[in-house]
This record gives C-alpha cells, structure tokens and sequence, in this order.
C-alpha cells in the first residue's frame, strides 16, 4: 500500500476509527453489564456443584448514625425476592461506643411492604455497665419495624468491586460515604476510574500496533509484530501492577486506573512520529531489552 503511494495518514485512518469503535462498545459493556457478568462465573460453578447459591458472603455494614454493625454471614442470591438472610448478627452500641444490645439470628426476613425486619431464632442479649449480661432467648420471631437498613443496603460493602459496574459503584460510594467513609473505599475507587479507563486500551493497542505492523524496507514485519505483541504484553502487565497498587492504596485510584494507558499512549504517540519521520523503530526499541543490539 505503501509502494502505490498512499500516506500514513491514509493507511492507519481504519485502524483509529476501528480502536475508536471497539473502545465505545467496551465502554458500554463495562458500564454494567461485563462486571456483573463476570461476577456471576462463580455462582454458575456453585449451581454446577449443587451447593447453595450466594449473592454475597460475610458482610461486614456499619450504620454509625444509628449505632449499629450488621454482620450477615450469607447473602441468597434471590434475597430480593423475599428469601431470608442467614446467620445475622446486629450490635448496637451507645454514644460513647458501649455496648448497649447484642442479637443473633438464624435467618432476618426484610418485609418490603411494611419494611419491617423479622428475625427466627433470635438470641437478645443486653450489656449494662458494671452488670453482667442477659440473654434473651426468643421463642417467637422477633420483629424490629424502626430499623431503617434494607437488604440491598447491607450487601454492597460484600460485592466484590471487581464484580461491580458503574451504577453499583456509585451506590456503593454514596452510601459509604454517607456513613463517614468507615470502609476500605481504594478497591471501589480504582475500580470505579478503571471502568472508564479500560476502554482505551483498545485504542492504545491500535497506537502501538500500527507503527509496528508498517515497514518500508523488504525485510518483513516478523520482528515488528512481535515487538508490538510483546509491548501489549507489557501494557497488561503494568495495568494489573497498577490497579493492585491502587486496590493497596500505594497509588491514588485515578493514577492506577490511567496510568498505563498514558504511559503506553505516549510511547504509540512517539513510534508514530518515528515511523512518520522514516526513522528505524524496531532496532530503537531493541536496544532498550538487555541484550539488544
């Protein structure tokens, strides 16, 4: 294509609009729909196992407004639907953080009519400064009608921030913040930037193939291509050091999530000015690997 005369410019026009194109509907996939699709891999292994199926394990949701902390050891996956939470655990403390109420229960059922809380085989029991503690076994179900939590409340500190697209990050975020930010908020964070972020890769893959992938000589585009696969090996490897780093909180969530694109994208940027200018890139880019001439 070269040889008849057509320009750079010309031959890599399709290659952008194509990056361009593929980054839209990555970023349309992974505004919901591809997270939660991912998420789902194990609940599909735990129904092929025969095991129950869970939405979310081991829940940890503090309401310091109210002094209380749910602890809910499994999460159904119909829980919207009515079915109970398993193994509860509410403590209830006072303004200076004493224990005021202790319940365990097998199961909490959320009534969304009345929203009302009903616990079976609920164990109360009351700490009262220098006293020992009662307990109170529960023969009946124990209903609470003042408490405001909701089941879809309580799950989003259990989800999984890598199973979580946009709109469930957002809620996650609003709600966690509105609690003084009591929970590890670096996973949502980076993840809620990388949502946007991972998208361009498409377009940074195109930037540093397309320079690699056009030669002018007759050697041919062997040692190219591989270079440029081996760069967009590199480029996965950093954005899974980043994002680990930002999960961590060794890293702001905005840099980690865009980091190695803008660090791969510069280098694409500078391979299409060399391969412009007619300057070698192949043999430049060698001698940056131990061992290269």
């Amino acid at each position: 294509m070269i040889q008849t005369g057509r320009g750079l410019p010309r031959i890599v026009t399709p290659l952008i609009i194509s990056g361009v194109m593929a980054a839209i509907l990555c970023a349309a996939l992974n505004y919901q729909w591809a997270p939660i699709a991912e998420g789902s891999s194990d609940q599909l292994l735990q129904e092929a196992r025969g095991s129950m199926i869970s939405e979310a394990t081991n829940v940890l949701y503090p309401n310091p407004g109210r002094h209380r902390l749910w602890m809910v050891e499994t999460f159904p996956k119909n829980y919207q639907k009515g079915e109970p939470l398993l193994h509860v655990d509410v403590t209830t403390t006072r303004d200076d953080k004493t224990l005021l109420t202790r319940m365990t229960a097998e199961r909490a059922h959320w009534n969304r009519k009345d929203r009302s809380w009903t616990f079976d085989n609920a164990t109360i029991g009351h700490f009262e400064p220098d006293q020992a503690p009662t307990f109170e076994q529960m023969t009946e179900p124990f209903v609470e009608r003042s408490w405001a939590e909701t089941p879809s409340q309580l799950i989003k500190p259990g989800l999984s921030a890598p199973f979580l697209g946009i709109p469930d990050l957002n809620s996650w975020l609003q709600a966690n913040a509105a609690n003084g930010k009591p929970l590890k908020t670096a996973p949502y964070l980076t993840q809620w930037h990388y949502r946007w972020a991972q998208p361009l890769i498409c377009l940074v893959t195109v930037l540093l193939a397309a320079p690699l992938g056009i030669h002018f000589s007759r050697r041919g585009s062997t040692g190219g291509v591989t270079m440029a696969v081996a760069l967009s090996g590199a480029l996965v490897f950093l954005t899974t050091v980043s994002m680990a780093l930002g999960e961590a909180e060794k890293l702001p969530p905005a840099i980690a999530a865009w980091l190695p694109n803008i660090v791969f994208a510069v280098l694409g940027i500078f391979l299409f000015h060399r391969r412009m200018a007619g300057r070698p890139i192949y043999q430049s880019l060698l001698k940056l690997f131990p061992g290269g001439n």
